[in-house]
């Protein structure tokens, strides 16, 4: 299934974005995690102690994916959009991979914000 296909990558994204992030910026933890089971499917990765979370939204339209990246503090607020595409699955996993060093510098600029 394709959805399946979607969620067994992006676990592995974010690992890598956090590993990477960790690299550059200070973080006391980071805890990420997947939700298969709403409407809005949809994985993270909570930076702490600036409680920051990068959201990556799926929304599947039979082959189509919606894809939504955005930065939040974790009361909701604050939201910023990192990037939204849509396109098959293959698609959609090209243009996440295209965009990792465009997201690694999004998210180290939004926690060195947040520490002042």
């Amino acid at each position: 299934m394709t959805i399946d296909i979607f969620f067994d990558f992006l676990s592995k994204y974010l690992k890598e974005i956090d590993g990477v992030v960790r690299q550059k910026i200070e973080i006391e933890k980071s805890n990420s995690g997947l939700n298969r089971n709403s409407s809005s499917p949809y994985g993270f990765i909570s930076f702490y102690p600036y409680e920051i979370d990068l959201i990556v939204s799926a929304e599947q339209r039979g082959e189509c994916f919606e894809i939504s990246v955005e930065l939040m503090n974790q009361e909701g607020g604050d939201s910023e959009s990192v990037w939204q595409f849509e396109g098959t699955l293959s698609v959609v996993l090209a243009e996440m991979e295209a965009d990792f060093n465009f997201v690694i510098p999004m998210i180290c600029n939004r926690l060195n914000k947040t520490r002042r």
